[in-house]
């Protein structure tokens, strides 16, 4: 299983283009570390003994043992018309899906679970979010996959946690907590 999130990483580094550099701070608090990237315009919390590695307009986070990741890609110029669920499928689904390394299979989530409420897209400082939980494989390797898009104008956020299957219950709160802390800025 060695490095097999940083090799998810890099296939995301290889399927999404890019932008420039970064301004970022990391600020340690009670075992968490919230991430501020001040270029993409987000914030998101994250374990303070994670690594962390940043490509172009994607950052991704890394536990000790090489069994978790969080992972967050901006997406630059969504037309302002486009719905949620037509951004999730274009940048989640089809993609994922389809790729040799990695794939997902149907979303497990329930449906009306899945399009975020105006209060809660709200408060993540979005317009809207659209989210789905998936079971799917890394380099031959088990995982579970919680996944949301957030669209503020013509930008989009992916927010993605994975734990292999065999650590999902050790992971399953750290994932949903990066969720909840994940916020777009002003």
């Amino acid at each position: 299983m060695k490095n097999i999130s940083r090799l998810f990483f890099v296939l995301l580094v290889f399927l999404f283009a890019g932008c420039g550099g970064k301004t970022t701070v990391d600020k340690q608090s009670g075992g968490m570390t919230t991430y501020s990237d001040k270029e993409m315009g987000f914030s998101i919390e994250h374990p303070s003994q994670w690594s962390k590695e940043t490509k172009n307009n994607r950052v991704g986070f890394f536990s000790p043992d090489d069994q978790a990741a969080i992972f967050v890609t901006m997406y630059y110029n969504i037309p302002a018309d486009e719905n949620i669920e037509d951004i999730f499928e274009n940048v989640i689904v089809r993609p994922y899906q389809k790729s040799e390394t990695f794939g997902i299979g149907e979303n497990l989530m329930d449906e009306e679970d899945r399009n975020w409420t105006p209060e809660i897209a709200g408060a993540a400082g979005a317009e809207a979010g659209y989210g789905g939980f998936f079971q799917g494989q890394i380099a031959g390797k088990d995982i579970m996959m919680l996944v949301s898009v957030l669209k503020k104008g013509t930008t989009a956020y992916q927010v993605m946690t994975y734990a292999t299957k065999s650590s999902y219950d050790q992971y399953k709160e750290t994932m949903q907590n990066a969720f909840a802390s994940f916020v777009i800025a002003e």
